[in-house]
């Protein structure tokens, strides 16, 4: 690895029984509301497994394990349903090769930590699709937070928008029930109208992107280079910090850079990229600047004795990206979330295993990178959206001068921490940092650097 950047594989972070395991998506996020991500890893035709963080190592979470048996859950993510302010988790599950369908699963979380499954209840069951993701997204901008769930091909199966009542989901069409071969779907609000827009990858048919008309309905758009194309993951990401989210889509055999001009995503950056899954994108080295790491998997052509590809760092050095290696090992790498589980300052990334039942290791790396400063901040917003989701930041250190948006993490089949800002400082010994909340109020604060905040919507107004 090159000097400067060391990412250490770190299976004794975990019970080493669970090691090696069949998995689809990871989800990283602290639904324990202790500060310190906890650990979801969904199973492909196989046991899930939830941990909790213990000062940066994982158990096993005996509470909530005798939910998770076998199953097909292809992706699931954190967010609020019911308004209560405490997280509950929403999966998709698989269509059991074509032969039928589970039905989705939402564990609602109670005050004493307890979950209990109450899809059918809320309303989002759905017993026949072959859903593949699902996404926290609050389109109409209401200030509770949607469910979108993306299905792969199945007639009289579409993609599904279920719209929050009040604690209760409804069906809804608003020009987003197409059939497709959808894989995965990001949002964020590319245009800065005030309302999320999204993106559905596909890996069979074609990718599409989808325009959000201020919360009546989506329209189609075309993006040169990225519609009418088959692309596999997909991440936003504002690598450039002028406050204009760029999207970043991986397949086999290549990677491709779409910049923001004021809401135009121009195909500006290809990259080579032998085998591909999906990225992520976080600060590696605290410079203020988003690199991206990109899971590549060794493919349809894997078996138990052949050798996993390394995954890939893009460093992004004021806007060029040059590729460091990361990992090797058996298996067959699927997916990957980000989070600084540690809270040691730096981003760790974990990696999932187990794509076409090539069985082979969880791969938590922990980043023992040489860094730059850094600061953190909590975002606590109201109880129907508790993280933020759809808020905007200001950030500046030093000279530096960026942006992020909060979505919910969601990439393909894994989930980022959300409601927690990790903010790379480079030199810089403060931030100033202004938040601005998806109903327009904003918050401010100061952060030393090696320290944390928490700005709280309606309370920490600016000056």
């Amino acid at each position: 690895m090159e000097e400067g950047f060391s990412f250490v594989d770190s299976p004794d972070l975990l019970d080493p029984r669970l090691v090696d395991h069949l998995s689809w998506g990871v989800s990283l996020m602290d639904h324990t509301g202790d500060g310190l991500p906890d650990l979801f890893v969904g199973g492909h035709y196989n046991r899930s497994y939830v941990y909790r963080n213990q000062c940066g190592s994982f158990t096993l979470d005996r509470q909530m394990d005798q939910n998770w048996g076998r199953s097909d859950r292809h992706n699931c993510a954190w967010g609020e349903a019911n308004g209560d302010g405490l997280l509950d988790l929403v999966c998709a599950r698989g269509g059991q090769r074509s032969r039928g369908g589970l039905p989705n699963e939402l564990w609602i979380q109670d005050q004493d930590g307890t979950f209990t499954d109450q899809a059918a209840e809320f309303g989002i069951e759905d017993t026949t699709s072959r859903t593949r993701t699902v996404s926290w997204i609050d389109y109409d901008a209401d200030g509770d937070l949607d469910l979108f769930f993306a299905s792969h091909w199945r007639a009289d199966s579409p993609n599904q928008m279920f719209r929050n009542d009040s604690g209760y989901f409804s069906l809804v069409e608003i020009g987003l029930e197409d059939h497709f071969g959808s894989e995965g779907a990001v949002w964020s609000d590319w245009n800065r109208d005030g309302y999320p827009d999204l993106i559905v990858t596909a890996k069979t048919t074609s990718t599409v992107a989808y325009l959000n008309q201020r919360g009546h309905f989506f329209s189609r758009t075309t993006i040169p280079k990225l519609t009418g194309r088959r692309w596999l993951g997909a991440t936003f990401a504002d690598l450039n910090g002028d406050g204009w989210p760029d999207l970043h889509v991986v397949k086999d055999g290549k990677a491709l850079l779409f910049l923001n001009d004021h809401g135009k995503l121009t195909g500006e950056r290809a990259q080579k990229m032998e085998r591909g899954r999906m990225s992520v994108a976080f600060d590696a080295d605290n410079d203020s600047d988003l690199d991206l790491f990109v899971v590549r998997g060794a493919g349809e052509e894997a078996t138990p004795n052949r050798p996993d590809r390394s995954d890939i760092l893009l460093v992004n050095s004021g806007g060029s990206f040059h590729r460091i290696k990361i990992g090797g090992h058996s298996g067959n790498g699927d997916s990957a979330a980000a989070a600084d589980w540690d809270r040691d300052g730096d981003i760790d990334i974990f990696v999932t295993n187990g794509y076409r039942k090539v069985k082979g290791p969880f791969q938590p790396f922990v980043n023992r990178s040489a860094t730059g400063n850094w600061a953190g901040v909590y975002l606590e917003g109201g109880p129907t959206n508790p993280m933020g989701f759809g808020a905007r930041m200001r950030v500046r250190a030093g000279r530096r001068s960026y942006w992020r948006e909060q979505n919910d993490g969601v990439g393909y089949r894994s989930q980022s921490e959300t409601g927690y800002f990790h903010l790379g400082l480079d030199r810089a010994r403060t931030a100033t940092v202004k938040v601005v909340w998806p109903d327009g109020t904003t918050s401010c604060g100061i952060v030393p650097g090696s320290s944390t905040i928490t700005l709280h919507q309606n309370s920490d107004t600016c000056p």
